[in-house]
């Protein structure tokens, strides 16, 4: 049967891998942003002919990847000047990054995550200042994934510690030398303006903004987001079992 629609496009592949199996000369067919048919091409073909084609009998055609640890820097490190190098400086060094904004960089990251065929994500992301500025910069984050049509997870995390060891700094300090120790404490970076209690606020804000009765989905832009807090890998036992417990009533 040949059908006549306007907002079909067909996505043909030499090898069409499925999730489940592999077809041989296959081909998807996309209304708008939902999958409608999967088949051979020479069927799907003769059922949408005049729909406009993606691919080749050349191409190879498998769903989108997920990256599951990302960070949306924007512009890379390199060209800020911040070379590869042990966790620890590297981490000081950041500190002397140009800043940027939260959507621009969001989406020169997703261009690049799209172009290496990454249609899910997860995000994880590093927050700073007062209330505010940490909601308004994690919303034009997620205006970005959503105008990019990448499904994303932000975690987004606030740091209170850990600047520059990964334990407890004051004890690793301690342990210093005292012309060294002053010399160390010189690169700590100032104190954290968004207070911890603020920072579970936000986050719990977030998750009841973007939960939708079936989960964490935009049924209307198909796109996934989700706001939670940085792994308990990352937290103090007291941070994880307060992030927790705000949690929860959002995440039900």
């Amino acid at each position: 049967m040949t059908e006549y629609t306007a907002d079909i496009r067909l996505v043909r592949g030499r090898w069409l891998f499925t999730g489940e199996t592999v077809l041989a000369d296959g081909a998807v067919a996309v209304e708008a942003d939902k999958v409608v048919a999967i088949g051979p091409w020479e069927s799907l073909r003769a059922r949408y002919p005049e729909a406009p084609v993606l691919g080749s009998d050349g191409h190879l055609v498998l769903p989108g990847l997920i990256n599951a640890h990302h960070h949306s820097n924007g512009v890379g490190h390199a060209l800020h000047g911040v070379d590869d190098n042990f966790l620890e400086l590297w981490l000081l060094a950041n500190g002397a990054m140009r800043s940027q904004p939260p959507r621009l960089k969001t989406l020169l990251s997703s261009a690049r995550l799209l172009r290496s065929g990454v249609t899910t994500v997860v995000d994880v992301a590093s927050v700073s200042g007062d209330a505010a500025a940490c909601s308004a910069d994690l919303e034009q984050r997620l205006q970005a994934y959503d105008q990019a049509g990448i499904r994303v997870a932000l975690a987004a995390g606030a740091s209170y510690d850990s600047f520059l060891v990964h334990g407890e700094d004051d004890a690793f300090l301690a342990s210093l030398s005292g012309e060294l120790r002053q010399r160390v404490q010189q690169l700590m970076p100032p104190e954290q303006p968004l207070a911890k209690a603020d920072y579970l606020e936000l986050i719990t804000g977030l998750v009841q903004r973007y939960r939708e009765p079936t989960g964490f989905t935009d049924t209307a832009a198909t796109r996934t987001r989700r706001s939670s807090s940085p792994g308990a890998g990352f937290c103090s036992s007291r941070s994880s079992n307060a992030s927790s417990r705000s949690m929860v009533p959002a995440l039900r």
